[in-house]
């Protein structure tokens, strides 16, 4: 059983930035920067079953400093840096011993990172864009949408990716540099394609802060077709590996590769359902086929 106490506070960045830009003679600086904050305390007991009883704290915090040019003539770019600290208390690796995690905040290492450092160019009214820098794949690919209410890690990115690569894809705590677009279709469809350094950080020092693309590392690409309604939206991707992968017997393996689904229907105003779905490899993966499905009520 597990009993959770959750704190999420905004912390009052934006007021202070915005006082400290408000000398600027036209404005335009306050308008163009932005600071947010968050800070999330995640308070978790084993009290029966798993690796051994006990309790657990785990921390978060998130600093992130946005730029809008528009309002200093350029039109269309946008740029961020943001920094992620996360405490070393695990408490799924330590007491419970699951293969999903409980926590979506849990890292079980203490460090301090650098977290979605990127400059982007809007091209125009629809969306379309182009980002480069240090990206949070799933906050471009299999982004959550109602299930994002749910703490499971499996609910924020389906398992059969959060596992792929020998160090994880891009994605929460440690992002590699990377490339993605998007692009407006028209009819609601939205077409998404992704450039990813396959190793982000460090594997074997987590806690160290490594920002090297190593060529022999090769790519992670990813490519995602959406399309999206007033009460509904659906979407599909691919990801694939170029390089090699360890599989379950640490052998390397070339081609480690998956799909992913995810849809979601609005009932009513108040009440959402949603289904995800991923599929890789099974010689090379610990999960092959992942399903997971809910409904959210607002």
């Amino acid at each position: 059983m597990v009993a959770r106490w959750f704190l999420s506070a905004v912390l009052a960045l934006a007021p202070v930035a915005t006082a400290s830009l408000a000398h600027a003679e036209d404005g335009s600086d306050a308008k163009s920067f932005s600071i947010e904050g968050n800070v999330t305390i995640d308070v978790f007991s084993n009290l029966r079953g798993g690796i051994k009883e006990g309790s657990r704290t785990l921390d978060n915090v998130s600093v992130q400093v946005n730029y809008d040019g528009a309002a200093h003539g350029l039109r269309g770019i946008k740029a961020s840096i943001g920094a992620l600290y996360n405490g070393k208390k695990a408490f799924s690796g330590d007491l419970v011993g699951d293969l999903q995690g409980i926590s979506n905040i849990e890292t079980g290492t203490e460090a301090l990172r650098p977290y979605e450092v990127w400059v982007a160019k809007e091209f125009d009214e629809s969306g379309s864009y182009l980002k480069l820098g240090l990206i949070d794949l799933n906050g471009t690919f299999d982004t959550p949408g109602a299930s994002s209410l749910f703490i499971n890690p499996s609910h924020g990115i389906v398992p059969s990716f959060a596992q792929s690569g020998l160090n994880g894809p891009s994605i929460f705590p440690t992002l590699g540099w990377a490339v993605v677009g998007e692009a407006a279709l028209g009819a609601g469809f939205k077409l998404r394609a992704g450039v990813f350094d396959p190793v982000p950080g460090d594997p074997l020092r987590p806690d160290r802060t490594d920002l090297r693309w190593r060529k022999e590392d090769g790519l992670l690409s990813v490519l995602e077709v959406e399309q999206q309604a007033e009460s509904w939206h659906w979407a599909l991707g691919g990801w694939a590996y170029s390089q090699a992968s360890s599989d379950s017997l640490a052998r390397f393996q070339n081609g480690n590769s998956g799909f992913y689904g995810t849809a979601e229907y609005h009932l009513d105003p108040a009440t959402t359902t949603f289904l995800r779905a991923g599929t890789a490899k099974s010689d090379l993966n610990a999960v092959d086929r992942y399903v997971g499905a809910g409904v959210v009520w607002e």
